[in-house]
């Protein structure tokens, strides 16, 4: 059974990574039909400094640790692509600019362009133009995901994505890890990434019409700074929704965000949710290991 943490992972590259407490894997399937696995320590900030463990300031560290973890994950299954090719894989310089490249031009694309967008629209109220710029990042993220969801290999990360979602339906439920018991699951997740962004855009908008509406060469550097605090109460939202306490307007707020993984995740093959089982049981291995260890460690001591 799951127990009391709440497992997770994310697609990548012909394959699924998988995050467990102490341990997260990354399984791959290779051109010849074999299956890789790589197991690491998540080395997550949270969980290393315990005053990052308060709600509402945990949101922003777990986010922090969630694209640091993803990065390596999506480095790795990468490398073992290009190797199974014969290629070499290129240097860490070659990914730290990659994905600097892509960060910034999401800060460009989803905050400074909207709001540069708006500022001409003088005589409408500060709450009317932050309601518009939401709805303008909404729109550009709705269209970016519906662009790129057009791609073939995009579509074959979607569908390793919703048997990453399917593998942890059935995990959470108590059920055998089987691609027969997964197929019974769907491919949508409450505490999906694309929920935690969905979430972000419309916390945005409520903490934007709370500081108004400044000039834009203060307005970009501000919602960069809110965007901790967004994160922030974007966590706890979700949070609330994966657990037993959520009422019925706690799921109305994240209703968008399980929507919008009907975009996201595809219906996966067979082999593809073969490969994330082969992600959990690679953490659930992991982690019976290190307990047994310390169990034997424990023992020697007494």
């Amino acid at each position: 059974m799951a127990g009391d943490f709440q497992y997770g992972g994310q697609a990548i590259i012909e394959g699924v990574m998988i995050r467990g407490k102490k341990a997260i894997t990354s399984a791959v399937r290779c051109p010849d039909g074999e299956i890789v696995v790589h197991t690491e320590s998540p080395k997550s900030l949270v969980q290393t400094y315990r005053w990052l463990r308060f709600p509402f300031l945990r949101g922003a560290p777990a986010l922090i640790d969630a694209l640091r973890i993803g990065y390596r994950a999506l480095t790795y299954s990468a490398n073992v692509a290009m190797e199974a090719e014969g290629e070499k894989p290129p240097s860490q310089l070659y990914y730290i600019v990659s994905f600097a490249g892509a960060f910034v031009l999401g800060i460009g694309l989803f905050v400074v362009l909207p709001n540069l967008l708006l500022q001409p629209l003088h005589r409408q109220h500060s709450i009317t133009k932050n309601l518009l710029e939401g709805l303008v990042k909404l729109a550009f993220f709705i269209g970016y995901v519906l662009m790129i969801s057009r791609w073939e290999h995009v579509k074959r990360i979607f569908r390793y994505h919703g048997a990453e979602h399917m593998v942890i339906n059935a995990f959470e439920r108590g059920r055998e890890i089987s691609v027969e018991s997964a197929k019974e699951y769907d491919t949508v997740h409450v505490r999906c990434g694309s929920s935690f962004v969905m979430l972000v855009l419309f916390v945005a908008i409520v903490v934007h019409c709370l500081v108004g509406w400044p000039k834009w060469y203060y307005a970009i550097p501000l919602r960069i700074l809110l965007l901790i605090p967004i994160a922030g109460i974007s966590y706890e939202i979700m949070k609330l929704a994966a657990s037993p306490r959520a009422s019925r307007l706690t799921h109305i707020i994240t209703a968008p965000g399980l929507w919008l993984q009907r975009l996201t995740t595809g219906k996966p093959s067979d082999d593809q949710i073969e490969v994330a089982i082969a992600a959990l049981n690679g953490v659930l291995k992991a982690e019976a290991e290190m307990a047994e260890s310390s169990d034997s460690v424990a023992a020697e001591k007494s």
